[in-house]
C-alpha cells in the first residue's frame, strides 16, 4: 500500500477509482 493510502480521503478516492476503472491507481 502506498503512504497516501493511509489518509482515509486519499485512499477512499482510489477505491472510488478502482470501482469505477476496475484498474488501483498507481503512484
Amino acid at each position: 500500500m502506498r503512504a497516501r493510502g493511509l489518509d482515509p480521503a486519499l485512499y477512499e478516492a482510489d477505491i472510488e477509482l478502482f470501482a469505477r476503472t476496475g484498474d488501483w491507481p498507481v503512484g
